[in-house]
């Protein structure tokens, strides 16, 4: 018995699986946002002017540049903002180099690719009968789901999946798959809603440009079935006598898939159009987006994106990941976005997930029972934060559901409820969050109608002086900062510091060029830009 009690402690003090997430950038493309008020007429090819005294097209021209394009034509907010696809990727950093240096240009950046955040790819198991076996799906007792509820079944919560594509036939999905009701419920070969997509009825394929959001033909229970398996824990049907049940309790799912169905090197996790997928379900009326995947890579961009579908009233859940780390990753990271990380059924964090203060909460992500890929019965366990984060989703449909005026109090609910399991994690207990998260609980706070909606901190630019600097930073004494984060103009933290006496030396880093300055307050997130000479 002592060396059991030995080893969970050493599961909870250890930082097992302490690895560096996997850093990947498209290298076709890179994004382009022009100075405000500024825009651009679209370049391709077949538009070039050999002489032209345009600085961009001068660029272009020496990049081999293919296309200069708005990246979400027709949204005012983004309307600076373009895509920039090249063929001459090992140049890319002289490319993002000489854009900079273009007055009209606000930034340039590379764009980080995401990957899933799953650990384990498990074999399908054989289907057992009736949805609830309790052994299998142990998580849903662990967090007090309440099978008594009154369902408002007048209500029809959206929940967009943003992943690989879903097995669209799976027995347990298909009927809780959304209609797009600017397309119809059967294909016509037509653009309908005219959004550039082809029958996109039950969601679309942003990596693919096309309407159909399922998985390849190639797909297994292991390979191209990430998607699948969120969609199941998301919504999968309830009382159909066959496979499992959801939280979500019937809620529609949007699917959107962001990884092309012949990705470079057979990489089923590579989500080139994760932040288009998110732009698409945000645009489609999608009421809570999952998004199990991330980077540890900070981007302007994405950040914009993130910030704008919250601002839409947009619930977004997004996956810790999996290096086992309080590495921060992205879209987790991102203030706004409920980060969950992963716990086990004795409620200790589990040795993958990621911790740190950026988790919101935590949820089950250990042997989770779902839906595969590999034909339309078959099911089986997964292990990751990306499992925990479609478990939040669901718990964010159930109470979206229950309570439809009262969407801007269901992040709050969802943490106030959580039970407290600080004493399985005391190493980290101030890296997890409010706790792992109890259904029962969220539900009968937000029905008491005493919950009070915290006050999301602003972005604000900060003015950090001297700059150009010489590597001591000094910081206004009403900022009230303990610390800076600088990132490089690729979005890539260089290193965290601590101010003290209104100044942060960062002479030890050797820095030249310009970076980028994040600091965090109480009421304000603030942002800086800074030389080093």
């Amino acid at each position: 018995m002592r060396l059991v009690r030995f080893l969970l402690l050493l599961s909870v003090c250890l930082p097992f699986l302490e690895v560096q997430a996997q850093v990947d950038y498209r290298k076709d493309a890179i994004y382009v946002r022009l100075q405000p008020g500024q825009t651009h007429t679209a370049i391709s090819t077949n538009s070039l002017e050999p002489q032209s005294p345009d600085l961009l097209q001068s660029v272009f021209n020496t990049y081999g540049g293919i296309s200069f394009t708005q990246a979400f034509p027709g949204v005012d907010a983004f309307k600076e903002l373009y895509l920039l696809k090249f063929s001459q990727a090992d140049k890319i950093e002289n490319l993002i180099s000489d854009l900079n240096a273009l007055e009209f240009v606000k930034y340039a950046e590379m764009i980080p690719v995401p990957n899933a955040s799953s650990v384990k790819r498990e074999a399908g198991i054989a289907q057992v009968p009736g949805d609830m076996n309790d052994d299998l799906m142990w998580y849903i007792g662990q967090i007090n789901m309440d099978w008594d509820l009154p369902l408002n079944l007048d209500f029809k919560v959206k929940i967009a999946v943003v992943d690989n594509g879903i097995r669209l036939s799976h027995e347990d999905i298909a009927s809780n798959l959304w209609v797009n009701p600017g397309e119809g419920k059967y294909p016509d070969g037509i653009d309908n809603d005219g959004n550039g997509l082809i029958d996109d009825i039950h969601g679309a394929d942003l990596a693919d440009s096309n309407g159909n959001p399922d998985v390849p033909s190639s797909a297994s229970n292991t390979y191209f079935g990430h998607g699948t398996k969120v969609a199941g824990i998301v919504s999968a049907q309830n009382n159909n006598g066959k496979g499992i049940v959801s939280v979500g309790v019937n809620a529609e799912v949007m699917a959107v898939k962001v990884v092309p169905d012949n990705p470079p090197n057979n990489r089923d996790d590579y989500y080139v159009a994760a932040y288009e997928g998110v732009m698409y379900a945000a645009m489609k009326g999608a009421h809570i987006i999952n998004m199990s995947w991330g980077t540890p890579v900070f981007s302007n961009t994405q950040k914009d994106i993130i910030d704008f579908v919250l601002a839409q009233g947009i619930i977004l859940v997004a996956a810790a990941g999996n290096a086992g780390s309080n590495e921060y990753i992205y879209p987790a990271a991102f203030d706004g976005v409920i980060a969950v990380g992963a716990t086990d059924d004795q409620d200790f964090k589990a040795p993958s997930s990621n911790y740190g203060p950026y988790i919101d909460v935590m949820a089950p992500g250990v042997k989770i029972y779902t839906t595969l890929a590999g034909s339309d019965n078959a099911y089986g366990t997964e292990t990751g934060t990306s499992m925990s984060a479609p478990i939040v989703s669901a718990f964010a449909g159930l109470l979206l559901s229950q309570f439809p005026t009262k969407a801007d109090q269901i992040e709050l609910a969802i943490k106030k409820g959580c039970d407290n399991i600080e004493i399985n994690n005391y190493p980290i207990r101030d890296q997890i969050g409010a706790g792992r998260i109890n259904i029962h609980q969220s539900y009968e706070l937000l029905k008491s109608g005493k919950l009070s909606v915290a006050t999301q901190r602003s972005v604000q630019n900060i003015r950090l002086y001297p700059n150009p600097n010489a590597g001591v930073v000094y910081v206004p004494n009403e900022a009230h900062l303990s610390s800076l984060s600088v990132y490089d103009l690729n979005g890539k933290l260089v290193s965290s510091v601590p101010v003290q006496n209104q100044q942060a030396d960062l002479r030890f880093l050797a820095l030249k060029g310009m970076y980028l300055i994040r600091a965090n307050s109480e009421e304000q997130q603030y942002v800086a830009r800074i030389i080093f000479q």
